[in-house]
C-alpha cells in the first residue's frame, strides 16, 4: 500500500498570517495547535504568507506582518505579529523545531499595492500605456526597496545568532505580471540596452527571454544577500511560470541560487489541466533538484469578498488531486527531483471544520491499488488513515 506520505520527502502544511484570516487565526496559540495536528500527520515544513499584496480580502488588512523597522509605515495595523509588543513569530518557529518540523517564510515580492499611489512610476504598463498592478523588477528603486524588506526579515528571524533561526524562504509573485507583458519605459530601455533593437521590434519569444533574464538577475541578487546573513539558509521560488519570467534554463540554480521552485496546481480536478501540470513539473525538474508541487485548495471563484475568503475545494477533488500527486510522482521525467507537496491556505479553514481534519489525511491518503509508484524518495511506513 502507497501513501502521499511516503512518496515525497517535504510535506508542506501552508497557512498565513492576515490572508484569509481572522483574528482567531492570528494568535501563537493557534498556530501551536496546527503544529501539534501537523506533527501528529507527518508534515516536515510549516510556512507561512508573510506581507500580503494589500488586495488580499478583506481589503483593509494589508501590509507587512512582522514589526518592521525600516518601513514601519508598511506593517499590517490588523496583524498582532506585525506589531512589536505581540511579535509571536519566534516562538512559532521554536514551536515548530521543538516538533520537529522546520519553519519556511513565503515572502510577497513584486506586488505591494500600498506603495502604488506614491510611485506609480514603478508599475508595469501595458502597451498602451495603462498602468497594471505589479511592481516592475525593470525599476532599480523597486528592486532596492524590495531587497532591503528581505534582507531586513531574514535578520530579524534567520541570523545564525538566533537561538531558532527559520530554515528557508520562498519568494511568492517574484516576476512580471501574469497576462499582460510590460512595456513601461524602464522595460523599453532595458531590453534595448541588451538586444540593441527597440521592444516593439522583439518577437514574443525575445521579450520572454528578457523578462526570465531580469528576474533571474534580481533573483541571484536576493540569493546572494540573504545567504551572506545566513549561508545555510534554503532559497526557492514560488507560482513558476514561463510566461512570469521563469524560463527554467534561465533561472535555473546556477544562475539564481535557489535550491527549489514550488509549481502551482489550482484545485480543478481537470484531466487537461493536470497534462499541462505534469508538462510544467517535467520542464522545472529537468533544471531543478528539487521541485515541490503546490496544491491550492481554494475552490475556483470569482475573486470576491465572502466569508473572510474562506473558499475550499470539495472532498472529492482533493482526493483526486491526491490521485494527480501520484500519477506525477510516477510517470514524470525527472520524478526523483520531485521532493514535496504542500497546501495553501488552511488558515482558510475553520478549527471545527472536516476539511481541515481532510487535508491533513491528504498527506496519508491510501492510493488505489495496483499503483505502481517508481523510486520513492525517503520511504516511510504507510499510515492506515483514509481521507474522508
Amino acid at each position: 500500500m502507497h501513501t502521499i506520505r511516503a512518496l515525497f520527502a517535504e510535506r508542506i502544511l501552508e497557512a498565513s498570517m492576515s490572508y484569509q484570516a481572522g483574528p482567531s487565526t492570528d494568535t501563537l496559540e493557534w498556530n501551536q495547535r496546527l503544529l501539534d495536528e501537523a506533527a501528529e500527520h507527518g508534515v516536515t515544513i510549516l510556512s507561512h504568507l508573510i506581507g500580503q499584496d494589500g488586495l488580499c480580502e478583506p481589503y483593509d488588512r494589508w501590509g507587512l506582518d512582522y514589526p518592521s523597522g525600516v518601513y514601519k509605515e508598511w506593517r499590517n495595523p490588523s496583524c498582532r505579529n506585525a506589531q512589536p509588543g505581540t511579535e509571536y513569530l519566534p516562538a512559532v518557529i521554536e514551536y515548530a523545531h521543538q516538533n520537529g518540523i522546520k519553519y519556511y517564510a513565503k515572502l510577497m515580492s513584486m506586488e505591494h499595492s500600498w506603495l502604488y499611489a506614491d510611485h506609480p512610476d514603478w508599475l508595469e504598463r501595458n502597451r498602451y500605456g495603462v498602468l497594471l498592478h505589479k511592481l516592475c523588477p525593470d525599476v532599480p528603486a523597486v528592486r532596492e526597496t524590495i531587497l532591503q524588506y528581505l534582507v531586513e526579515f531574514v535578520q530579524r528571524y534567520a541570523a545564525p545568532e538566533l537561538l531558532d533561526p527559520l530554515d528557508g524562504v520562498y519568494l511568492d509573485h517574484h516576476r512580471y505580471r501574469s497576462y499582460e507583458e510590460c512595456w513601461c519605459k524602464h522595460t523599453q530601455r532595458g531590453f534595448r540596452e541588451r538586444y540593441g533593437i527597440d521592444l516593439w521590434e522583439a518577437t514574443p519569444s525575445q521579450r520572454r527571454e528578457y523578462r526570465s533574464q531580469v528576474v533571474a538577475e534580481f533573483t541571484a541578487e536576493v540569493t546572494q544577500a540573504l545567504r551572506a546573513i545566513n549561508p545555510g539558509l534554503r532559497i526557492g521560488l514560488t507560482e513558476v511560470d514561463e510566461s512570469w519570467g521563469h524560463i527554467p534554463a534561465i533561472i535555473r540554480p546556477e544562475a539564481t541560487g535557489l535550491d527549489f521552485v514550488h509549481v502551482q496546481y489550482l484545485s480543478r480536478p481537470d484531466r487537461k489541466l493536470y497534462d499541462e501540470f505534469k508538462a510544467k513539473v517535467e520542464r522545472y525538474a529537468a533544471f531543478f533538484p528539487e521541485v515541490w508541487l503546490q496544491f491550492d485548495c481554494r475552490t475556483p471563484v470569482p475573486w470576491t469578498v465572502a466569508s473572510m475568503g474562506r473558499f475550499w475545494t470539495s472532498i472529492p477533488s482533493m482526493v483526486t488531486m491526491m490521485e494527480f500527486a501520484a500519477e506525477v510522482k510516477r510517470d514524470a521525467a525527472h520524478a526523483d527531483h520531485l521532493t514535496g507537496i504542500s497546501f495553501f491556505n488552511l488558515t482558510a479553514v475553520p478549527e471545527d471544520h472536516p476539511h481541515r481534519r481532510a487535508v491533513f489525511n491528504c498527506f496519508n491518503y491510501e492510493l488505489p491499488e495496483p499503483f505502481e509508484i517508481g523510486p520513492i524518495v525517503h520511504p516511510e511506513p504507510p499510515l492506515e488513515v483514509n481521507i474522508t
